[in-house]
């Protein structure tokens, strides 16, 4: 943010039309910050007096001087409703002085651009009437960006690539709003088409979709939603509400017992809570801080006789400490979840296999493949199998509650290139498991779940790219159990480091 003041004469700094233009741009750009006073230092194209010394206590003069909004005045928004624009600036209306306005308005052309509706936005600051004094009329010079927007993307997780594509149009209606199409199609597993329609201010986004998840090849069924959600935010917490009729089928036949049973129709009425705190230099290669994620889910709401009915809480923490060489940095995770049925038969009732926890992937427990640790249990067998025939495949059922960790050591390579490009390595360690305890499932002492963690350990190389953290891994397991898929090299992408 960058700005600039103008001043007629130190002797009438007491007066705001001594000031003939201040602006602030929407730009990049770090303000100039003076090394003795901490305070943005005037412009180099300030009009000082001829011949008179520019002191500091007139700077502070200037800086304390009367100063109060007396009208806005909008240029350049053909779509964009005035009072979209205005709203923005309300608090500006409340400032007293020139050091009130000027950082209130820097605020305010933040909250413009984080509109995503200009392309360009200023700022100015003009003398007001002369028989007002202490005012000013605040010009907002806007250039809208275009009505359409497309977007397009090839995402890769593991042995999984997915396309993505979007057709927005932006501010048609001149309420910052974003109507949006959208498609996502992997290879293999899941496809998802939606309509979605997001307004800021409240923060508000609505969409309809349908989504289609093949888990065949690794728990015999697939899932298809077919709903409507509506969320919003403020601050750290987001306030998310789903409701979506489900349907689980076993086209192929050879689901195992546990799967079978959850066969149908079933209707999803939830509320979910994300409380956020991130305080990490970085999300894709942090060297210092914490950051922790905490979801609530409430389902069952309404009174339907379809509707399935729990509690699902999730907690996840990381903390990252420089080393003081090589740009290294360790790296602990570690996140906890549990999933609590309600209704009738209350925990003697089997959870949903559609909301339980499922462990692996370079996202999960490093080193085992997607849905690769945890219980699970044989397919039906539809061919008596031949002689020295491998056992037959196991369907992943995941877990009620889950615990897993992550200790990783990043450094810089010693290439001047990936250097460059934040190209960096990892060595790291994961454990981790996940049990089911509901539906009947014979109790699961604190002894026996921690023997029955899984451990893996691997180097990498990460590139944190503009859009999330790609990294490529060789992993090797420590700990391993009958039934669980390791899985050596693996690929993963994520917005943020696990």
């Amino acid at each position: 943010m960058a700005s600039e003041t103008e001043a007629a004469s130190p002797d009438t700094a007491g007066e705001v039309s001594g000031f003939s233009e201040v602006v602030f741009e929407s730009t990049e750009q770090t303000p100039t910050v003076s090394e003795e006073s901490n305070e943005e230092a005037p412009s180099s194209n300030a009009m000082l007096p001829p011949g008179d010394v520019f002191r500091p206590e007139d700077l502070q003069q200037i800086r304390s001087a009367p100063c109060r909004i007396h009208d806005i005045i909008i240029e350049g928004a053909k779509r964009t409703k005035p009072h979209v624009i205005e709203r923005e600036l309300e608090e500006a209306r409340a400032a007293g002085n020139f050091t009130e306005l000027a950082e209130r308005l820097v605020e305010a052309t933040e909250r413009l651009r984080g509109l995503d509706i200009f392309q360009k936005c200023v700022v100015t600051c003009e003398a007001g009437p002369s028989e007002l004094p202490g005012t000013t009329n605040v010009v907002v010079s806007v250039v809208e960006k275009g009505l359409f927007g497309v977007r397009a993307g090839t995402y890769f997780q593991g042995r999984e690539g997915s396309v993505e594509g979007s057709v927005s149009m932006r501010n048609a209606f001149g309420y910052a709003e974003q109507l949006d199409a959208s498609i996502q199609r992997s290879r293999e597993i899941s496809n998802t088409f939606s309509l979605g329609l997001a307004v800021p201010r409240p923060a508000l986004r609505a969409r309809v979709f349908q989504s289609n998840s093949n888990w065949q090849d690794l728990s015999s069924y697939i899932e298809r939603l077919r709903g409507c959600q509506v969320s919003t935010d403020a601050g750290d917490h987001e306030i998310d509400y789903q409701l979506a009729w489900r349907e689980l089928r076993d086209p192929a036949g050879k689901a195992g017992r546990s799967v079978r049973r959850q066969l149908g129709h079933s209707l999803l009425s939830s509320v979910t809570h994300t409380y956020r705190l991130e305080n990490r230099d970085s999300r894709l290669r942090p060297t210092q801080g914490w950051g922790l994620r905490v979801t609530s889910q409430l389902a069952g709401l309404g009174l339907d006789s379809n509707l399935v009915r729990f509690i699902k809480e999730e907690v996840e923490g990381h903390v990252a400490f420089p080393l003081g060489f090589g740009g290294a940095a360790l790296g602990l995770g570690a996140t906890a979840g549990f999933l609590l049925p309600l209704g009738l038969g209350g925990v003697k009732k089997p959870t949903s296999i559609s909301d339980r926890f499922f462990l692996g992937g370079p996202n999960s427990l490093r080193g085992f493949k997607h849905r690769g640790v945890g219980p699970s249990e044989p397919r039906r067998i539809l061919e008596e199998p031949k002689p020295g025939a491998p056992p037959p495949p196991r369907d992943a059922l995941g877990g009620d509650f889950v615990l897993s960790g992550v200790a990783a050591l990043s450094f810089d390579l010693p290439v001047r290139l990936l250097q460059a490009l934040n190209v960096h390595g990892h060595v790291f360690v994961a454990a981790g498991n996940s049990v089911l305890v509901h539906g009947g499932q014979p109790p699961v002492s604190a002894r026996d779940f921690l023997r029955g963690f899984r451990a893996s350990a691997g180097v990498g190389i990460v590139y944190p790219s503009p859009i999330g953290r790609l990294e490529i891994n060789y992993s090797r397991p420590l700990r391993i159990q009958e039934g669980d898929n390791a899985q050596a090299f693996q690929i993963g992408f994520n917005v943020s480091s696990p």
